[in-house]
């Protein structure tokens, strides 16, 4: 029972978790808490700070449920030493956040971070690199939120504090440029995005030296914005130094070297390099199987992966067998309502829809539904593009009622995030008016039809499918209407 016995497996579990050996670090740490807790008392900071340990070794492992439990009992423990109000506390609510943000939790995440940060401005003022740690974090989750103004903000002020507490050149300010470059990216500005990874890349490789973890990340962030730009033979190449670096610093058999195998396999997917594509997912498997074991979510997005590499492939059941493989995992390690696990919902419905089995993507459409809705609110794009495609497929399985509850519902969505004028949503008005006239509900059809007709004449060509497609309805609806 003590407590320097405690500090060295505590050590010895970080190494551990370096080598990417998550078992074995989970095992330390829990040695660690046990004789902390013996010696010291559980009302103790050490005590706390083995809870936090033992959580992060939880969440590698892809446990967030039980890892949140544990950095809660850190934080209990942490107020009743110290009060509700110390910055200590700050890294306990921080890390809250973070896994909320990982269950797909934007907003308890952000209470927690925003928490933190109030800690830290208070204790610190507005200038201080932890500061900027938070910052960083709160733009992560802006970003998924597709909120991409309050996302640069928030790393614009985080580089602003680290150039000016580090100096331009200190490999911190290398973070804020990586996650500027993803901002722009979302944005469509993939020139722009190059531009702050690579000197992100300039920075570290300077610094650090191009045989650096930090130096791979780089790499991999280039590649995944020219492969964006559709640059394959470039973003492969990118992967390419970016796996040397990996495996000469991390091994072969190491979640790291596997993230980046299984990058390199979409690129090869996407380029129609099928057996390549496959081949690598398979390797970046197995390595995941055997360190992380087979139900984690880094698992999960490889049998995603392989199910992507299918479907460009058209082997749709090969596709179906894998993104199956995802769901369930996603279902039993993030919960039912996790954007991933709605992802994976949203996919098996689309390839159900495409071999006609109407009544299995109609159940996996409902699921994503209801995942989305919990985690964003009606109207959000994501909730409104699931309820469109149900609509969709009960209007083709004649169910028009229930289609056009939930078509109504995906038009006034849209209508709120892209506006009246906007090409989604006259994709949402003209479904939602052939659903009413299949009703004989023909004045309103003719006026949603006319609708998403003027949309799409005033902004794509006159011989475009869509402009056909809405003046043909149109004409037919005010033929019915003028027969009723």
């Amino acid at each position: 029972d003590n407590p320097e016995v405690a500090t060295t497996l505590s050590i010895i579990g970080e190494a551990h978790r370096a080598r990417g050996d998550y078992a074995e670090a989970l095992r330390d740490q829990k040695k660690a808490l046990e004789i902390r807790e013996a010696a010291l008392g559980e009302d103790h900071q050490l005590v706390a700070e083995s809870y936090m340990n033992v959580a992060q070794a939880l969440c590698d492992r892809g446990e967030m449920k039980k890892g949140i439990a544990e950095c809660r009992t850190a934080l209990i423990i942490q107020e009743s030493i110290l009060g509700d109000s110390d910055v200590e506390l700050a890294q306990t609510h921080c890390m809250i956040g973070k896994i909320h943000f990982m269950q797909g939790e934007n907003d308890k995440a952000l209470e927690s971070l925003n928490k933190a940060l109030s800690l830290q401005e208070e204790a610190y003022g507005k200038k201080h690199q932890r500061i900027a740690d938070t910052l960083t974090e709160i733009g992560k989750v802006k970003s998924s939120q597709g909120d991409y103004d309050e996302a640069e903000a928030h790393h614009r002020k985080a580089l602003q504090i680290r150039e000016q507490m580090l100096g331009k050149g200190h490999p911190d300010c290398a973070i804020s440029y990586g996650y500027l470059g993803f901002v722009l990216s979302h944005r469509g500005d993939n020139e722009g995005a190059l531009v702050v990874l690579r000197l992100a890349l300039k920075i570290r490789t300077k610094v650090l030296g191009k045989n650096h973890l930090l130096s791979s990340n780089c790499y991999a962030d280039v590649g995944s914005i020219m492969a964006e730009k559709e640059d394959f033979e470039g973003a492969l190449n990118q992967y390419k130094e970016c796996l040397t670096i990996r495996k000469s610093l991390c091994g072969r058999n190491h979640p790291k070297t596997a993230e980046i195998i299984n990058a390199s396999g979409r690129v090869k997917s996407r380029m129609g390099d099928h057996k390549g594509s496959i081949s690598d997912h398979e390797k970046a498997l197995g390595i995941l199987e055997k360190v992380v074991g087979s139900n984690h979510p880094d698992v999960a997005d490889t049998y995603q992966y392989m199910g992507e590499a299918y479907e460009r492939n058209s082997n749709q059941t090969k596709a179906l067998e894998n993104h199956s493989k995802a769901l369930a995992i996603r279902s039993a390690v993030l919960g039912k309502q996790h954007p991933s696990t709605a992802s994976s919902c949203v996919v098996i419905a689309g390839i159900l829809e495409e071999k006609g089995d109407l009544p299995g993507a109609k159940m996996a459409y409902r699921q994503a539904i209801t995942a989305n809705a919990g985690l964003y609110g009606e109207n959000h794009v994501e909730t409104a593009n699931v309820r469109l495609k149900l609509g969709r497929v009960l209007n083709l399985e004649q169910e028009f009622a229930a289609a056009e509850e939930e078509l109504r519902k995906a038009a006034t969505a849209r209508e709120e995030l892209f506006g009246a004028e906007d090409l989604h949503t006259a994709e949402a008005y003209a479904l939602l008016g052939t659903v009413l006239n299949h009703q004989e509900k023909f004045d309103e059809a003719v006026s949603f039809h006319e609708k998403a007709l003027e949309i799409r004449k005033d902004q794509l060509r006159e011989n475009h499918p869509d402009v056909v497609a809405s003046t043909q309805a149109a004409a037919a609806n005010r033929e019915g209407r003028e027969e009723d």
